[in-house]
């Protein structure tokens, strides 16, 4: 197992990777070389395969804590390196994550990416503004890419529940992230065709006594009676709308929306009911609860005036609530629908238009 490495940057790529507090001179070398030494109170379960010599190829992401490199390897493939350019805040957590990942070490190649090490280095004194300051990195497999989705709820629910699958795994070492997952926590990668999973950024994962019960959902597919046992999954679970996707099929749809079936009337009553041109102006999912409202309060009053469990309705029972749709001021169109939306959103709709 490597003790050191040797990063190597090219002089055509400094633009883009600068660091922060760090000044490369205009009579730099062609390339530059930073030799960087394990720390090896915080890299016990550092994964064996690093070799000595990294050119890094671009910057991942850059945030008020971390700078984060993609780099290659002559033999090896790709590596991640995070680095931190500060003391305080910054450090600790870099630190921090380098020992949830030893903790987690059964977990890495599996639900978090493998972890070769933490490794320190001292820059020269022509880089620093004013005076030598030790920089500080992990470095980690490639597990490509963050999630392309904005939240969770935008995934398959194939996919989702096989994320909290893998989140439950972390949770059985006493380790979790905060009650939110955020996609760009999760790396996907596609290997030998398959496609791969990984949570990522373990800075802010604490130490976590977790009594789940491994019953994501009851019989109905909602979330179990007695809870599934962790509040910390139960609150990501909610904020993913994890049970709510696993119950939308089947769906009752007014209009283009799709609607969770209970407390609804039946889907034909609905197709009956809804006036001609009015689905293209019950699009507005602002204005859902109001049309779920009327189907709801219309059918109660239609089921007091007919055989139970009929499937079909008179002439004179739709043109009564298709008036009832009118004298209730609901649109009819597109236009009118605009209209009873908040002011505020009306002008986000203007601009667009």
């Amino acid at each position: 197992m490597s003790t050191t490495f040797t990063l190597h940057i090219p002089v055509d790529i400094y633009s883009r990777i600068r660091p922060p507090n760090i000044v490369y001179n205009l009579d730099c070398q062609a390339t530059e070389n930073f030799v960087f030494k394990r720390v090896p109170e915080l890299s016990g379960s550092a994964k064996s395969g690093l070799t000595q010599q990294l050119t890094v190829t671009s910057i991942i992401r850059v945030n008020e804590h971390a700078t984060i490199y993609r780099a290659v390897s002559e033999d090896q493939g790709s590596f991640v390196l995070k680095f931190t350019f500060r003391k305080g805040e910054a450090l600790n957590d870099l630190e921090n994550e380098a020992r949830n990942y030893n903790t987690l070490s059964v977990l890495q190649g599996v639900v978090i990416p493998k972890f070769y090490g933490c490794f320190r280095t001292e820059t020269e004194t022509r880089y620093i503004r004013n005076k030598r300051r030790s920089v500080t990195c992990i470095v980690l497999e490639d597990c490509g890419e963050h999630l392309k989705v904005d939240h969770l709820m935008n995934l398959d629910d194939d996919l989702i529940f096989y994320l909290f699958e893998q989140l439950g795994k972390m949770h059985m070492e006493c380790h979790a992230h905060p009650s939110k997952i955020s996609p760009y926590k999760i790396a996907e990668r596609k290997v030998d065709g398959r496609i791969e999973y990984r949570f990522m950024d373990l800075h802010n994962v604490k130490y976590h006594e977790c009594h789940a019960n491994g019953q994501w959902y009851g019989e109905d597919g909602r979330e179990p009676e007695g809870g599934i046992g962790c509040a910390l999954l139960t609150a990501a679970a909610d904020d993913a709308f994890f049970w709510v996707k696993i119950v939308t099929i089947p769906s009752t749809y007014i209009g283009a929306l799709a609607y969770d079936p209970e407390r609804l009337p039946p889907q034909f009553f609905i197709d009956k009911v809804i006036p001609p041109n009015a689905p293209c102006a019950v699009g507005h999912s602002m204005l859902s609860h109001v049309f779920a409202k009327f189907f709801s309060d219309v059918y109660k009053d239609h089921q007091q005036q007919i055989e139970p469990k009929r499937k079909s309705m008179s002439n004179e029972a739709v043109d009564k609530y298709r008036q009832l749709w009118l004298e209730k001021g609901l649109p009819t169109t597109a236009t009118e629908a605009v209209k009873m939306l908040p002011d505020d959103v009306q002008k986000r709709i203007h601009c667009l238009d």
